[in-house]
């Protein structure tokens, strides 16, 4: 008796274990073809605007559409698997479906340097037509910012010194 319990629990738990990896979102390599970059036909991407370099870690993907049941993916490049591996965003999600409201706003966590974003957007209805965007957000070093702003006093001082 006790050896059908442990099989049939062993028999469920590998079926719940098989299950999970499903729905665990894709990686794609950079040069795979299922991921071509398109035009924003689906989600204006509102934020990033392109790449874009910042000082703060902490960053606002944005976009809105007109229209119902669009899904979107987040992606990351991650350097030591060469490919784009799904990116969670502060609230533990990779993909999300867009509200009536036609608007998104997602935080993300940036590392320092360059971030390698993807973007896949898609209608629920039609999941084969995706909208790829990639972007890249450098997160920039405190120090950098420190020497910018000297450079600029320094200036501001020379022209003060001119003009006396």
């Amino acid at each position: 008796m006790f050896k059908k319990l442990f099989t049939i629990f062993m028999l469920i738990l590998a079926i719940v274990v098989s299950g999970v990896s499903a729905f665990a979102g894709q990686s794609y390599k950079k040069d795979d073809s299922r991921i071509r970059e398109t035009s924003q036909f689906l989600v204006n991407i509102t934020r990033p605007e392109g790449n874009e370099s910042t000082f703060k870690k902490s960053y606002v993907i944005c976009g809105n559409t007109s229209e119902q049941g669009v899904v979107v993916e987040l992606y990351r490049f991650d350097e030591s698997s060469k490919s784009y591996e799904p990116y969670e965003n502060t609230d533990g999600e990779s993909n999300w479906k867009i509200g009536i409201s036609g608007i998104f706003m997602k935080e993300v966590q940036l590392d320092k340097g360059a971030n390698d974003i993807m973007i896949i957007a898609y209608k629920e209805s039609n999941a084969d037509k995706k909208q790829v965007n990639r972007f890249t957000i450098t997160v920039l070093d405190e120090g950098i910012k420190e020497k910018i702003k000297n450079g600029i006093d320094n200036i501001g001082n020379i022209l003060k010194s001119i003009f006396k």
